[in-house]
């Protein structure tokens, strides 16, 4: 590219010096078509290569030239969707196979860097399909890694994930309601473990600690609401947290 690039400057000096000259215009129009093609060439083989931010690189500084013909910029705004797409597709691989090894806090990581990814990509970059594609992906892994969790009895550790599968607003109807109940039933294990322990403490004597911890817990399970979880669904965990303060002297609606 940076030859040809060479070239094409070189008959643009040769057309400043001699503007009616033919065989110089044709020569430009040659090494510009030569050019588009060399462009494509490299990000297809970085693609094929997952390097998918090199790829990038190589299509925006095709994509900014300003004599890119628009046919062209058509096909390279494709292919650097497809950059996009590939690389949130190979971190959410390596985040199955995270927590297909057990590596949980690994694939936890690997998928909010996909997460940060896709909130970078420009909104004309991915085709709604393609989006929709990329969501689905990612909701899989949060939700799969929340359930495996959810499942081990690690309440706690389930409910950030899930509550990142509970973002993605474009996975269906069925979906996001087995994500909400999964939610609730991360808030409903981590009240009734909270409550023991905060028992325990009034129990020994710390009242003022539990009172603390007791109104963390109450935040906690209010925090279902905020991402839209109902009150009816909470209601479990919601009396469990009433009782709690109740025994404390505490107002559980504060």
């Amino acid at each position: 590219m940076a030859v040809i690039r060479t070239a094409i400057a070189w008959t643009e000096r040769g057309l400043a010096a001699v503007p009616p000259d033919p065989a110089l215009h044709e020569a430009r129009e040659t090494a510009h078509e030569a050019l588009w093609q060399a462009y494509e060439q490299a990000a297809t083989a970085l693609l094929q290569r997952q390097e998918f931010g090199g790829a990038r690189q190589v299509l925006h500084e095709a994509l900014d030239d300003p004599k890119l013909p628009a046919v062209r910029a058509a096909g390279f705004r494709g292919l650097l969707s497809g950059t996009f797409g590939g690389e949130i597709g190979q971190l959410t691989a390596q985040a199955i196979l995270g927590m297909q090894e057990g590596r949980e806090s690994e694939a936890l990581g690997v998928l909010e860097r996909a997460e940060e990814l896709l909130a970078a990509v420009p909104a004309d970059t991915l085709a709604p399909s393609r989006r929709d594609e990329v969501d689905q992906r990612l909701w899989w892994g949060y939700a799969e890694l929340g359930s495996r969790r959810l499942d081990a009895g690690g309440y706690e550790e389930a409910l950030d994930p899930l509550l990142h599968a509970l973002r993605f607003t474009s996975i269906g109807a069925e979906r996001q309601a087995e994500t909400r109940a999964a939610v609730v039933r991360a808030l409903e294990g981590i009240a009734a473990v909270r409550a023991l322990s905060i028992r325990r403490l009034a129990e020994a004597g710390s009242r003022d600690e539990a009172i603390v911890a007791a109104g963390e817990l109450n935040e906690l399970v209010k925090r279902g609401l905020e991402v839209g979880i109902t009150e009816d669904e909470l209601v479990a965990a919601f009396a469990r947290v009433r009782r709690l303060c109740e025994e404390l002297g505490m107002d559980a609606r504060a």
